[in-house]
């Protein structure tokens, strides 16, 4: 038991108090990291906070579950840079300039998996950066035209007809 304990806050102890998240990144984290575990394992999942309010929940482990985890993220947890205060403050403070219709694009991440790339109608899009055969970076979402983003927008629920249409593009 205790090892599977350790397990489970490796993750915590790289990451930090995520809040609510907390539990399921130890959950991930044990996932990850343990061996013993297999399709039809039940795991205990308890949670506090401040005042009253507690969770305690259990799951069962299903075929597959296996594929759905990357068992070398601890090690990609390990290879982030290590920020100062200042620098941290540099960029939490940081303001965006958004043009006339509320929206940004960004570069500059490509030592990153996933990225802030565009801020569109004061919503922030995150990508998957994948690299291609040339080892050049490739936005997935900025690739598109301005005119198919709000259309992939529009097809996800994430943007109305008429929000388009405000923003020039319907």
């Amino acid at each position: 038991m205790q090892k599977h304990f350790d397990q489970s806050i490796l993750y915590s102890q790289k990451v930090g108090n995520i809040y609510t998240g907390s539990l399921f990144l130890g959950l991930l984290s044990l996932l990850e990291n343990t061996d013993s575990l297999k399709a039809g394992d039940k795991i205990a999942l308890y949670s506090y906070g401040s005042g009253a309010v507690a969770e305690f929940f259990s799951g069962e482990l299903v075929e597959g579950y296996e594929a759905y985890l990357d068992k070398d993220r601890l090690n990609k947890l390990n290879q982030r840079t290590a920020l100062s205060v200042a620098d941290y403050e540099k960029v939490f403070f940081e303001e965006v300039d958004l043009d006339e219709t509320n929206s940004a694009q960004f570069a500059g991440y490509e030592n990153q998996d996933f990225a802030l790339v565009e801020i569109l109608d004061h919503q922030r899009r995150y990508s998957k950066v994948e690299k291609n055969n040339e080892d050049k970076l490739e936005w997935i979402f900025l690739k598109k035209s301005y005119q198919e983003r709000l259309e992939l927008l529009r097809a996800q629920a994430l943007l109305s007809p008429d929000k388009a249409k405000e923003s020039g593009a319907g």
